[in-house]
């Protein structure tokens, strides 16, 4: 994965990876986040229950998008948060 290799703005996670790959990214998500502050936002399907993000993976996020989603809706809150 690219995290670790470049400094991002914001990552917008998508949690529909396969399972062996959340556990890499939130590995990568926590150690890139204590080296410099990175807004995340999750895009999640409909079944799955908030609480069981961050006890399942370990993830925390600023914002959770619900799929299927509006375009709109992702832009308005990426803006929200790198304002």
């Amino acid at each position: 994965m690219l995290l670790g290799t470049y400094d991002y703005d914001l990552v917008i996670a998508d949690l529909k990876l396969p399972f062996p790959y959340l556990d890499d990214l939130s590995a990568q998500l926590r150690n890139q986040r204590a080296r410099r502050p990175m807004p995340v936002i999750l895009v999640l399907p409909a079944y799955f229950v908030m609480d069981s993000i961050s006890s399942w993976f370990g993830m925390e996020a600023e914002e959770i998008i619900i799929r299927p989603f509006s375009p709109v809706e992702l832009t308005s809150k990426i803006q929200a948060l790198l304002n």
